[in-house]
């Protein structure tokens, strides 16, 4: 397809193409970070529906004309409405239904349970993926529960019109990025869990994980109690912990399949156990040393092991961020410019892990004011209990994301009518689900 690749394929295509969150979901991919099944709309789809719709000189107008915050909204707001009035290519839209028919069946997630609807496919969440990192606390143009080909074309536009958002403009204007419209759009699978939240690897005075956790699927409005765990990456102790009650979570009808508010019936009770938290916090320091920066990481808690749903970076928009490397080289898409060049700003870059002081550690003995849940001995036997099965664990998930990745290339192969190196690919598929039986 032309426009729509798997996940698989993003470092391949390059930032410019897929922008930094696809990026960066491909990399914990390919570090063995589970990831809910994910194809990419590349920014040439973006380009294309602009150019199909000549929006370029009349985007480029209206942002330039906007001095102040007011009129960065109004304008936010007549964006929006061109984006919605506009028509989807005809081509583009075969690819988004040919995309479809990929998220049918639960492939790859073995005992995750997937809701799915037989006339409205697939549960989509769509994540908009700009060439640039800007506010991780922003959620313009991220859609849950996106459900059939209608909803997904209107879903997606709104999602393209978010790049257009006062905080994006701002965000670009302090990078000094020159306005030349280019995102990319992950097209991932929902996935129905128990618990999700969102976890902060920090990097302060002490190396802290800060969790978040409801019930239900994510809260992307804000609106339901979260409990809140503080976890030191040096030590692995639990300093703070704090249940909410919640009286309601999102989830699904079970005969429409459409995002309601449902009763929580164990309002009062933890979401995590420590175990949990304790492994929700090892992950997500995992996530942060691959980017070498704070990260805001969004989790999926299944009943055998955590998904990462998405992976925003933290820092402050003046710092010029550089795209992580991936487990396979990009391949090189134009030839290398001169930093006069103004597209120069895709090639970003970071200050190192090094440069930042820290404190030399002390190892110091537990305090003795810790409340008695959370003594020092009790929090060791369950890191012990963790690191025991951590081998095992990640080997298994090994094979897993190895599965998982055969079936996307595939499903490829099937579409490029590509039969000799499809029959190989089934090949590897079957020996290696009969090693994991």
């Amino acid at each position: 397809m032309e426009f729509i690749i798997p996940l698989t394929m993003a470092s391949e295509q390059g930032i410019d193409s897929v922008g930094i969150r696809a990026l960066d979901l491909d990399l914990l991919r390919g570090k063995l970070v589970n990831i809910p099944p994910s194809w990419v709309l590349t920014a040439k789809g973006f380009s294309h529906f602009l150019d199909h719709n000549h929006l370029r000189p009349k985007l480029k107008q209206l942002v330039s004309s906007a001095e102040d915050e007011n009129a960065l909204h109004s304008i936010y707001q007549m964006i929006s409405d061109l984006f919605e009035k506009a028509e989807m290519p005809a081509d583009l839209v075969d690819e988004l239904e040919e995309t479809c028919v990929h998220f049918r069946k639960p492939e790859g997630l073995l005992q995750t349970k997937v809701l799915l609807d037989s006339k409205k496919r697939p549960l989509w969440l769509l994540i908009p993926s700009p060439l640039y990192s800007g506010d991780p606390e922003n959620k313009e143009g991220l859609f849950l529960n996106v459900r059939g080909l209608e909803d997904i074309i209107s879903k997606l536009k709104q999602c393209w019109a978010s790049l257009f958002s006062p905080s994006e403009i701002l965000a670009r204007r302090a990078l000094g990025i020159q306005e030349n419209p280019r995102m990319g759009v992950v097209l991932q699978q929902m996935i129905v869990t128990e618990v999700s939240g969102v976890a902060y690897a920090l990097m302060d005075k002490k190396e802290t994980v800060k969790l978040r956790a409801c019930w239900g699927l994510p809260d992307y409005n804000d609106k339901i109690s979260m409990d809140e765990y503080t976890v030191t990456m040096d030590t692995w102790q639990i300093t703070s912990s704090t249940v909410d009650t919640q009286l309601f979570q999102w989830g699904l009808d079970v005969h429409t399949e459409e995002l309601i508010k449902k009763p929580v019936q164990k309002s009062s009770d933890p979401k995590l156990v420590k175990k949990e938290v304790l492994e929700l916090a090892k992950l997500a320091k995992r996530v942060r040393s691959y980017g070498k920066q704070d990260v805001k990481m969004f989790f999926l808690m299944d009943s055998q092991l955590p998904f990462v749903s998405q992976m925003n970076r933290i820092g402050s928009v003046e710092v010029k961020i550089k795209p992580m490397i991936s487990h396979t080289p990009p391949k090189p898409t134009r030839k290398e410019e001169p930093a006069t060049n103004p597209e120069f700003w895709l090639e970003l870059s970071v200050p190192p892990l090094e440069e930042k002081k820290q404190e030399p550690r002390k190892e110091s003995p537990p305090k003795a004011e810790m409340h008695e849940e959370e003594e020092p001995e009790s929090i060791k036997e369950i890191v012990e209990e963790s690191k025991e099965g951590e081998k095992n664990r990640e080997a298994l998930l090994d094979q897993m994301l190895k599965a998982k990745e055969l079936i996307y290339e595939i499903e490829y192969l099937l579409f490029k009518n590509e039969k000799e190196k499809f029959a190989t690919k089934l090949e590897e598929l079957k020996k290696l689900i009969g090693g994991l039986e």
